[in-house]
């Protein structure tokens, strides 16, 4: 039995008696140790119910401030890859050539308009006198008709070959003479295609109307000025887009020189141009998507993975002040069986001193 009730209910009644109503109670009697550990936690019950409360409205919180923190990641994340995709980086890389793919020259004289000649022409390495060459890279003419939309009549084309070999300078040279009889400006039109193989292979697979219509709508036009030595240089860039589909761009920059007249002919203006590459340096671009749908789903992937993670972490954490609190309360319905006991108990010892006495 223990000593303490036994100090505390004296000798009114005998140790049998008190081990037969323990035994009649047993649930609600407590071992010294029991009543000493639920009296520690009942002596601070309402602060530790208080605590309890505090934290879990800060695990709440907490979990709701992250909560909040995720949805502006979110919003944030995928604003930034739209944008990126609306808005794409461009990077740009330079490469040294020493030799093009030759493009095609595509001029545009009128009915009484003259092709006088064209040759190849590359620089000697000990100086900077010019000879013609005629190798494989052969500057014979092509001519094509179609009808223009753009102006209304059918249009006759001459297609060259570009020159092709920038380390030596390789210059293609047209000459072309212009009848003045029906003309407001002395020029001669002419556009520059992507590679002089690419067309000519396109031919073979369509109808020259359509592929001249497309370059006349799609491709920028440029003036060669009559009466003058045309010193035209190329310059090359290919884009790729984020789909990887592939644009060439040229840029092409004319410098003229006086021609001296060769015939005292107001209608006749020659034109001379020296169609050669502007530097050994071909420029690409590439579109660069700075956040792609990939980063994106990663990193939500990591938050969402996290947010589980913290939302495990709170779960036990609140069961842990769950089980706590329900402890308490069992401990505190214990201690007060107990103590309702220990009142029967006192108020049987009374009632058989009075019988006694």
């Amino acid at each position: 039995m223990d000593p303490s009730i036994n100090k505390s209910y004296g000798t009114v009644i005998t140790d049998e008696e008190l081990d037969g109503l323990i035994s009649q109670n047993k649930s609600k009697t407590l071992t010294y140790r029991e009543r000493t550990r639920t009296e520690s936690f009942i002596s601070d019950f309402h602060a530790r119910r208080i605590k309890m409360f505090l934290q879990t409205s800060l695990v709440f919180v907490l979990y709701f401030f992250l909560m909040l923190v995720a949805v502006a990641y979110t919003y944030i994340t995928v604003e930034s890859l739209v944008t990126s995709y609306q808005q794409p980086v461009r990077s740009y890389m330079s490469t040294f050539k020493k030799k093009f793919d030759p493009p095609a020259i595509i001029v545009y004289p009128e009915e009484l308009d003259a092709f006088l000649y064209c040759d190849f022409e590359v620089k000697k390495d000990n100086g900077d006198k010019e000879l013609p060459i005629y190798d494989d890279n052969n500057c014979s003419k092509t001519e094509f008709q179609y009808y223009s939309r753009v102006h209304k009549q059918h249009r006759k084309v001459l297609v060259f070959k570009g020159p092709a070999n920038v380390a030596l300078g390789e210059k293609n040279h047209l000459l072309f003479m212009l009848n003045l009889t029906n003309r407001t400006v002395s020029n001669l039109e002419f556009r520059v295609y992507d590679t002089f193989e690419t067309f000519m292979g396109q031919i073979r697979d369509q109808t020259i109307q359509s592929i001249l219509l497309d370059i006349e709508e799609s491709f920028p036009v440029y003036m060669l000025a009559g009466d003058f030595a045309n010193f035209v240089k190329l310059d090359k860039t290919i884009d790729r887009t984020i789909l990887n589909k592939r644009f060439v761009t040229f840029e092409v920059v004319t410098n003229l020189a006086r021609l001296i007249p060769r015939a005292n002919d107001d209608t006749i203006d020659e034109v001379d141009a020296y169609i050669e590459w502007a530097d050994p340096l071909l420029t690409e671009s590439q579109e660069i998507v700075s956040t792609t749908i990939w980063n994106t789903l990663g990193s939500l992937c990591a938050m969402f993975l996290a947010l589980g993670k913290v939302w495990m972490y709170g779960k036990n954490w609140i069961l842990k002040i769950w089980r706590t609190y329900k402890r308490n309360v069992k401990y505190k319905r214990r201690y007060t069986e107990h103590q309702e006991f220990l009142k029967t108990i006192e108020v049987k010892q009374e009632d058989e001193k009075k019988e006694k006495n």
